[in-house]
């Protein structure tokens, strides 16, 4: 499991009453995040707040301008790669975890978080994707499933 990215730099405090609609949001360089998460649910907002600390600017809260939408996926896309990278879905596999909720608990995100990382990995690399720095094979159909390349099928 990948730690969260340099959450030692950032104040976290953790509020009652948050914003409506809100689990969590980052000002100043303090995380303020919602009492009672789970920790699963927890550490993915975290690490997506870290994101939009490194990647987005202003306000985006309301979600009105098309830049604060395009803002608002860019920090969660990068959450996704920072805490579901290849190299631990192969692990996964490797380890014999085929569901979502096995891969979910292994990797301590939630469901809904590792499945939008597969929608996000889909609409990037297509429903088969080839790590040649891994030399395996990923298809992000309805199920993660991943392929040792044979080789020796090459022409």
């Amino acid at each position: 499991m990948y730690e969260l990215s340099n959450i030692d730099t950032f104040n976290v405090q953790y509020l009652d009453n948050m914003p409506t609609g809100l689990a969590a949001f980052i000002k100043h360089g303090t995380i303020f995040i919602k009492k009672g998460l789970t920790q699963k649910e927890e550490r993915c907002y975290l690490e997506e707040e870290i994101q939009h600390y490194y990647y987005t600017s202003g306000n985006i809260v309301k979600q009105e301008k098309i830049s604060d939408i395009k803002q608002e996926t860019l920090a969660r896309r990068k959450a996704h790669l920072i805490l579901i990278p290849f190299d631990l879905l192969i692990e996964c596999y490797n380890s014999g975890l085929r569901t979502y909720c096995d891969v979910s608990n292994y990797l301590n995100v939630t469901e809904i978080f590792l499945r939008e990382a597969v929608e996000h990995f889909k609409q990037k690399y297509g429903l088969m994707y080839y790590d040649k720095n891994t030399d395996y094979c990923f298809d992000f159909g309805d199920t993660i499933r991943i392929y040792k390349r044979d080789k020796q099928t090459l022409i």
